[in-house]
């Protein structure tokens, strides 16, 4: 009989050695369905993980341009006394005054600076979001290109079986005289082509399986377990409407514009850069 408390530390190990896997890993168990590698991609390729990063730095560098720069601390110490002249600290002087200073840029200055790094990080994240829709289609391109040579090997296999039958019949005809051997030599060769389009159909599978792992950020050692089933239906769509939706919302479009936003800032700040700042 085993106690719960056994059970309990079970589990718990369990529990931590699992949350030493990366996600990539812990997404590799399992049938790989495509929402399942839609997301382990959105999570863990590198392109992605790196764009990311880049849309936090050029966010973190907006918000410090809407910041004063840093103020000045200035000391003045006289009638330092002339037995002591290697110490300068403020308590030896008969005076010291101390003067703090903040540099003020010039009205419309700042705000016009943080405006084109803003639109600069807004054009970024549009780049982002770009960038996961190119990877969302490259990941939905390779799974149904391997559901396709998945079928084209089950294909592939019942013909082959099939042949295999016409072999066997061909040569038992042949034998008993009642086919000519030209019926086996044919149907032989026909079995030699599709072990040569198997090889081939094998050699694609590795292959897109291989950028598919690239792309959802996995190691080349792990194992695919795609379980695709090609439709039989083709998609409808109007052409029209998709160029609509593409004007409306493509990303790249986004970009540009916030591009065209953070140079019109730009040049408004350089028109104002030779105002002086107001020192207080």
């Amino acid at each position: 009989m085993i106690h719960s408390r056994y059970i309990s530390i079970a589990a718990a190990a369990i529990f931590f050695l699992a949350s030493l896997f990366s996600p990539a890993i812990l997404f590799a168990s399992g049938a790989d369905t495509l929402a399942q590698l839609l997301a382990e991609a959105e999570a863990n390729n590198p392109e992605l993980r790196s764009m990311r990063e880049a849309v936090k730095a050029r966010e973190a560098g907006a918000r410090a341009e809407s910041s004063l720069e840093d103020p000045s601390l200035k000391i003045e110490m006289m009638e330092l006394p002339s037995d002591s002249l290697t110490s300068t600290g403020p308590g030896s002087a008969m005076q010291t005054r101390y003067m703090l200073s903040q540099a003020i840029p010039f009205p419309g200055k700042l705000s016009l600076k943080e405006k084109a790094a803003s639109k600069a990080a807004a054009a970024t994240r549009s780049d982002l979001a770009a960038k996961q829709l190119d990877v969302a289609a490259l990941v939905k391109e390779a799974y149904f290109d391997y559901a396709f040579l998945e079928a084209s090997e089950a294909i592939n296999a019942e013909v082959k079986q099939l042949l295999a039958d016409m072999a066997s019949a061909a040569r038992t005809r042949y034998a008993t005289g009642l086919s000519p051997q030209q019926d086996v030599i044919r149907v032989q060769i026909e079995e030699s082509m599709l072990i040569g389009e198997a090889l081939m159909i094998a050699s694609g599978k590795e292959v897109v399986g291989a950028r598919l792992k690239y792309i959802v950020g996995r190691q080349q050692d792990t194992v695919l377990n795609i379980e695709a089933a090609l439709g039989e239906g083709r998609p409808v769509f109007s052409v029209d409407e998709l160029l609509k939706k593409a004007v409306a919302n493509n990303p790249l479009i986004r970009a540009r514009i916030n591009l065209v936003e953070a140079a019109e800032a730009s040049y408004e700040f350089s028109r104002k850069a030779y105002y002086p700042a107001i020192m207080a």
